[in-house]
């Protein structure tokens, strides 16, 4: 079973997408997780999915389960024969500057949390919305009690199509995977000093995005070398 890790504007959709309509994959969905809310709300819903898995773990006829939650969900299943987790990531500026567009989208008004509709509804301006303390180092946030580097497999949406072939090669054995695209947001491009501001704002997410660059790096050097 895989267990995919969907966090927001690092091209899960997209990801979900073809595990939709690959017709091969059982595919479980968890999402409804609650991600942008104070931690004590956020990690207590992991902390309280993780029981709940004790008492009523997953069907070993899942393929995979992809959706909104924090690995820390299903952190008792890392180490079980057939199990393995995957996610995405994206540069965090980046992925910042996709959430802030997103929320303005009037399209995906049904899928988006409180929060963002929040700021679409206030018509928040870019420097309010990094500066709020829900924005700053998600990643770090989702990776709460569970280090990435327990992960079998990051891909990175620069690398998207290399690293979407490679996963589902991988892990699902799919040699002609269908590239498909989910909610594709547009976004202005930053300029040095904004993106060197939520630098500053989002240093754990940093080297988090660095960590998994080298961790990318290495797997690919080894695929070569095969």
């Amino acid at each position: 079973m895989i267990i995919s890790v969907h966090i927001p504007r690092t091209a899960g959709s997209s990801f979900r997408a073809y595990l939709r309509s690959n017709p091969n994959i059982k595919l479980k969905e968890d999402y409804g997780n609650p991600i942008m809310v104070p931690g004590v709300i956020r990690n207590g819903f992991a902390l309280g999915g993780r029981m709940i898995q004790a008492i009523r773990p997953l069907s070993n006829t899942v393929d995979c389960l992809h959706g909104h939650f924090l690995p820390f969900k299903y952190k008792s299943y890392t180490g079980k024969p057939g199990v393995k987790f995957i996610t995405w990531l994206r540069d965090p500026a980046e992925r910042i500057r996709s959430q802030y567009d997103y929320c303005f989208q009037s399209d995906k008004a049904v899928d988006k949390s409180p929060f963002q509709n929040k700021v679409a509804r206030e018509k928040w301006s870019f420097e309010a919305f990094i500066e709020h303390p829900r924005m700053n180092n998600l990643y770090t946030k989702f990776f709460w009690q569970f280090p990435i580097d327990r992960f079998d497999c990051i891909g990175l949406v620069e690398h998207y199509e290399e690293d979407f072939k490679y996963i589902c090669e991988q892990f699902f054995n799919d040699m002609e995977p269908k590239f498909t695209y989910g909610n594709r947001t547009r976004s202005v491009s930053l300029d040095e000093s904004m993106r060197n501001h939520i630098k500053k704002l989002n240093e754990a997410d940093f080297l988090v995005y660095q960590q998994a660059l080298e961790l990318r790096n290495s797997r690919v050097k080894l695929s070569a070398q095969d």
